[in-house]
């Protein structure tokens, strides 16, 4: 009897590592779809359950069948909750914003931005979803006249596709260089303020006119918004060198988000195209290269949709339109356990790579005769945790660094705190960017900072009339 048990045994385990290893040939043949460093924990998984398995067939016949045992109790375990989820809950419902919503009786855009980017074009638009400088880190692209280039901002005169943290996607009108301005205002010498930052800068998930460079603007003076997401420091500096300087403002506004901006930086150093920047000779002429900016972008996008229409098909066809293939693949029970346990990455103590890069930007800027100011931004997990804050983003240290450099600072924590709920100022009360409202505080702030410290006093009040082209559209070919 023991042998006929040895050979039932022994038949189960070569159907799982068998099962395991077709598992495994389809994840590498699907790799191409997906980020590196997820496929590598599914290479990892599939790879020592086939070793487990082959190794199990030369136990005895006692812990064989404990090892089976295990095994079965586990997987249908798992598979009995996977179903569970599938069958009794919605992935979508448990979507916070879209439940915050739903409980206020907002509508809220489900879809993701690939989605809503198709339909927009499908529609007839003429569009394209925002890129950040950090997605080209360590990706040679085409090459163009033998250099290689990293762009700092979206393709030009587009309608760009930008983010929905409040219920609908934002789109807003690039100007002549890929940021969010309108256009006509580069123009050498006639900008008073400009704002180096990320995704808050460039006015992350609220419509035109409601980002913080807007809001300045209503004020009377010259403003350009150099901001764009997933900037960190290097990438700040990069953008002074490339475009402020050309600008030559009374004012630059370095404006600093606790929440990702040593995150950032720590990817960033890594890059030895951004560490090129602290290179005082080092130097892209971007402003000049527009149209090869333009094209590479594009070139980059068309490469990437295609290999995203791809994807869907292959989705499509291999899960029949049924739920079958997203419980195969634990997605429900993946789903959950990410968001049970998953922690937003630790912030890195401000390294003298910071304090050399504001130091470097501080110089260049007075070299044109202009002062650099440091905004600091507060992240949504000082008003909606418990945290220990100080340990969790390190303000003392970054301000103390600032402060050491002589570079003067606008703290728009202290004006959040004030405020009587400063989680209104978030979307929903969730992470995430700021509100219309938050964008205003921000922008108050500073006004206030600047007339209060009599830093506005002399900033010349723009005059149409006077003003002359320095670069202009032929300069760029």
């Amino acid at each position: 009897m023991s042998r006929y048990f040895n050979i039932l045994s022994n038949t189960i385990l070569m159907c799982t590592s068998t099962f395991f290893i077709f598992a495994l040939i389809y994840t590498i043949i699907r790799s191409e779809f997906y980020p590196s460093e997820t496929m590598t924990k599914f290479y990892i998984i599939f790879t020592i359950s086939i070793i487990l398995c082959v190794f199990s067939m030369r136990l005895n016949l006692y812990y064989k069948t404990g090892f089976i045992l295990l095994m079965l109790s586990t997987f249908f375990t798992v598979y009995l909750t996977e179903v569970y989820l599938s069958c009794c809950t919605n992935i979508n419902s448990m979507n916070l914003p879209v439940q915050a919503a739903s409980a206020t009786g907002r509508p809220f855009d489900s879809r993701t931005r690939y989605q809503a980017y198709l339909d927009f074009v499908e529609e007839g638009n003429d569009i394209y979803p925002s890129l950040s400088a950090a997605q080209f880190l360590g990706e040679n692209g085409p090459e163009r006249d033998a250099n290689k280039l990293l762009p700092l901002a979206g393709i030009s005169k587009k309608t760009t596709l930008f983010c929905n943290e409040s219920g609908e996607y934002i789109t807003y009108q690039s100007d002549e260089h890929g940021f969010n301005n309108p256009t006509g205002l580069y123009r050498a010498g006639h900008i008073d303020i400009a704002l180096i930052g990320d995704s808050f800068t460039h006015g992350a998930c609220v419509a035109s006119g409601e980002d913080i460079a807007s809001r300045l603007r209503s004020t009377g003076k010259t403003i350009i918004n150099l901001g764009y997401n997933g900037n960190g420091p290097l990438i700040k500096l990069a953008t002074i060198k490339e475009y402020a300087e050309l600008l030559r403002p009374k004012i630059v506004l370095w404006i600093y988000y606790e929440g990702n901006d040593l995150i950032d930086l720590s990817m960033e150093q890594q890059s030895p195209d951004l560490l090129s920047y602290l290179n005082r000779d080092h130097f892209q002429n971007l402003y000049k290269r527009q149209s090869e900016v333009d094209i590479f972008l594009i070139y980059y996008l068309n490469e990437k949709i295609e290999k995203f229409n791809k994807k869907s098909k292959e989705d499509i066809q291999f899960a029949n339109h049924s739920q079958l293939s997203k419980t195969i693949r634990l997605y429900h029970l993946r789903t959950i356990l990410r968001r049970v346990f998953s922690s937003p990455p630790p912030i890195p103590l401000p390294s003298p790579l910071f304090a050399n890069i504001l130091k470097e930007a501080k110089e260049r800027t007075s070299a044109w005769g202009g002062t650099l100011h440091f905004v600091y931004l507060p992240a949504w997990q000082r008003y909606g945790t418990k945290a220990n804050h100080g340990k969790l983003f390190h303000r003392d240290q970054v301000l103390s660094i600032v402060s050491h450099l002589e570079i003067p600072i606008i703290d728009v924590h202290d004006a959040f705190a004030q405020h009587p709920e400063p989680l209104s100022l978030f979307p929903f009360k969730l992470p995430g960017h700021y509100v219309a409202k938050g964008y205003e505080m921000v922008a108050a702030v500073i006004q206030t900072y600047l007339e209060g410290n009599r830093v506005a006093e002399g900033i010349r009040q723009p005059q149409p009339n006077r003003m002359r082209t320095v670069f202009t559209e032929s300069n760029q070919d």
